[in-house]
């Protein structure tokens, strides 16, 4: 079945399957749910919007939830880690069982989602692919967020950015804590190409090519007259035809890598941009710096990114920001070679190491 689904849906299907897998969790401490995360994954596949894809999630978190609130045995539990629009009915349980419950917020308020991205709807129309099927689950996403939130004990976010999403969506801030993400760091890390004098800048954009991840800044920015620059974009490619042909006059579509793989694309950068118009706190930040990449992000994205030390963080929605900060990394070698060495510094505090001891700190106020 799996090679019959690798061979419909590409090359990188069966790797990617391969991919969810952690050496270090016992076999015999995992449940799952096969043909769901089949399932699901096809809806989101083919859901070709955003409020499409929404729904999708609203259906499967709500069968998962409730899946996992009828089948443990909560009695020997003291606390559930849960993560947003996939427990609310596990933290019903936990209060009715006096379990403490924790939520994690991966990601700004479904409500600021909905505003940024109807920002860029409206400037740039007919970039995201149409879609028939009608938004009937958007609202109780939305609902069943808010609902969440009221039932944790805590609330994990990962950036600034998420922390005053929730704030501005009612949710108290004692009840919040900020908890930055971290990745796995390789043993030999290959820092990247030697800075040259003599080629062009080498910009790395990756993530899903789309709205919400701003690339149609990106291709503003480089739509201005600037210095030489190879510039490739590596991710899905979520944008309609005619909007994908004019990404493609500025900068070259990759398309989709494994994860396992995308370490190539760090060696290969001289520099990371990501001018997300909404975010959590974008991994690939995290992975670029572990490299020693430094990362040109804006204030949306959710960073760790000290500006001027390891990278920029720009306005959102700001191409000639953005611009300005490309040109000055391509003229200025010498500045582009500190930011790698304090990019390179910054993978310590980026490693899954780290990340453990701020997570377990945070969660010590709940045991």
């Amino acid at each position: 079945m799996f090679v019959r689904l690798g061979r419909a849906f590409g090359e990188h299907f069966l790797v990617r399957c391969g991919e969810r897998y952690c050496e270090q969790i016992p076999h015999d401490k995992v449940y799952q749910f096969p043909l769901y995360a089949i399932s699901y994954w096809l809806g989101r596949h083919l859901a070709a919007s955003y409020v499409g894809a929404r729904c999708v999630s609203l259906l499967a978190n709500r069968w998962f939830a409730r899946r996992v609130a009828r089948a443990h045995s909560w009695s020997s539990v003291d606390a559930a880690y849960c993560f947003s629009g996939a427990a609310l009915e596990i933290l019903e349980e936990c209060r009715r069982t006096g379990v403490r419950g924790v939520l994690e917020q991966f990601i700004a308020p479904t409500e600021v989602q909905l505003r940024e991205l109807g920002l860029e709807r409206e400037a740039f129309p007919g970039w995201e692919r149409t879609h028939t099927a009608r938004a009937f689950g958007i609202q109780e996403f939305i609902r069943r967020e808010q609902m969440e939130w009221d039932a944790a004990n805590l609330i994990v976010c990962p950036s600034n950015y998420v922390r005053r999403g929730l704030a501005e969506c009612g949710v108290r801030e004692s009840k919040i804590v900020v908890v930055p993400y971290g990745v796995e760091r390789p043993d030999h890390v290959a820092s990247g190409p030697t800075v040259q004098e003599e080629r062009p800048l080498r910009v790395a954009y990756v993530g899903s090519v789309e709205l919400r991840k701003g690339i149609q800044y990106l291709m503003h920015a480089l739509e201005s007259e600037v210095p030489p620059m190879d510039v490739r974009a590596v991710g899905p490619v979520a944008v309609s035809t005619e909007a994908r042909r004019r990404l493609e006059r500025s900068m070259t579509l990759v398309g989709s890598v494994p994860s396992s793989t995308v370490w190539r694309v760090y060696r290969w950068a001289d520099v990371l941009v990501l001018p997300s118009v909404c975010e959590g706190s974008a991994t690939v930040v995290y992975e670029a710096l572990s490299r020693g990449v430094p990362a040109v992000v804006t204030d949306h994205t959710g960073s760790v990114v000290e500006n001027g030390v390891d990278g920029f963080i720009v306005p959102v929605r700001d191409p000639e920001a953005l611009r300005g900060a490309l040109i000055e990394l391509a003229q200025e070698r010498e500045l582009l070679s500190d930011m790698r060495t304090a990019a390179f510094r910054k993978g310590a505090y980026c490693s899954l190491h780290e990340y453990g001891k701020r997570l377990s700190a945070a969660l010590s106020v709940v045991s």
